[in-house]
């Protein structure tokens, strides 16, 4: 991290600035150094992401700004990116710098999300010929990204380092579907005492609901509890679990899990909205998902599948190998999303145009029937 313009190191506890000052900060920098700052790529509650491209190599980068001084999320994520830095697998951080109280880190731009790709509402394709949809996305891409963002926790867990907020938007994918996991923003050492408070509800272990409100206990298995409903949202095409307050995703997660995986146990399973072909069909329908997710979704965390234990099991590996046409598939899939996702912020942020065009539209479409 740099000295500020002036070369003094600064002491004491830093001072706030506007998102305007930062803004204007930021500006002059890249204008002074040949660099130009493109469209926001995201927003977060500590700070926000810009897409900058350097005029001199052309090459595109995402910098990222936090305006609320130097607080201890954003030393977290410095620290982590320094520690993983070089890992295939993990967002590379190129630099960063602080100017007066603003923070900027300059990583590599990565143009999707995992949301982008499992989202889709199809899920992967059946194993029934006749289910099968030009939309759903080919097995082997579940298994390749699980196992891509398996070595990256497999790295940072040898590192004793917990990602915590493990979510499909928080893994990036290439143009090559290269999977970077970013956003190190509550990732930490792990130690005996954490605060349980992290992690998107709909992608948080058990033991984070149910233990004591303060400080609690758990280790990296909250990460690969996140991993398996990673695997079974990309397996069904949608969110699963529920989201929501802490007692309703608890009971949601337990009831879905326990008379899905373990039908056995619950006999009535076949007469409740949880029947295992309803809640998970196509997790279901393949013996080695079933299995790699029921190890995954222990309730018990000491139970859970580990993540170096992932990599190593072979058929799962063997599986993750994608070919040519299932990477068109993939990216043909993300590019509808993102398509629909523009489609939907032009609504959202000019609604009158929008839907003037969308008339437009339809009444130069209904003009050539009626001539056809």
């Amino acid at each position: 991290v740099r000295e500020d313009r002036t070369g003094v190191c600064r002491t004491g506890p830093p001072k706030l600035c506007s998102n305007y000052q930062a803004t204007s900060i930021i500006m002059v920098i890249l204008q002074i150094n040949g660099w130009t700052r493109g469209p926001v790529l995201g927003n977060g509650a500590y700070g926000t992401v810009y897409k900058v491209t350097c005029l001199t190599t052309g090459k595109e980068y995402a910098l990222k700004y936090h305006t609320r001084g130097v607080e201890e999320t954003t030393v977290r994520e410095l620290s982590c990116l320094a520690a993983l830095r070089g890992h295939p697998y993990v967002i590379h951080m190129h630099d960063c710098f602080v100017d007066n109280d603003t923070i900027a880190m300059l990583m590599a731009y990565v143009p999707y999300t995992l949301g982008d790709a499992i989202h889709n509402g199809y899920g992967v394709n059946s194993y029934h010929e006749e289910d099968r949809y030009q939309e759903c996305l080919p097995f082997s891409f579940v298994a390749h990204f699980s196992a891509q963002v398996a070595n990256a926790l497999s790295y940072m867990h040898r590192l004793n380092i917990v990602h915590r907020d493990l979510t499909p938007y928080n893994v990036l994918l290439t143009e090559d579907l290269t999977v970077k996991v970013a956003d190190m923003g509550l990732s930490r050492q792990s130690s005996n005492w954490m605060s349980p408070n992290v992690v998107t509800e709909t992608y948080r272990a058990p033991e984070l609901f149910l233990e004591r409100r303060r400080s609690t206990e758990y280790t990296c298995a909250i990460d690969m509890w996140s991993l398996g409903v990673l695997i079974v949202d990309a397996m069904e095409g949608r969110v699963t679990f529920a989201s929501g307050d802490a007692r309703r995703v608890t009971m949601s997660t337990y009831e879905i899990i326990t008379r899905t995986l373990c039908p056995k146990d619950h006999p009535s399973a076949s007469s409740t909205p949880c029947y295992p072909d309803i809640i998970m069909p196509k997790v279901m329908q393949c013996e080695l998902v079933k299995r790699i997710v029921f190890r995954l979704l222990k309730f018990h965390a000491p139970e859970r599948l580990l993540a170096h234990e992932l990599l190593q099991d072979t058929e799962w590996m063997r599986a993750a190998d994608m070919t040519r046409e299932d990477q068109v598939i993939v990216r043909d899939q993300i590019q509808r999303t993102k398509m629909c996702d523009d489609s939907f912020y032009m609504f959202i942020q000019y609604p009158y145009t929008f839907m003037v065009d969308m008339v437009s539209l339809y009444c130069h479409k209904s003009r050539y029937i009626i001539n056809k």
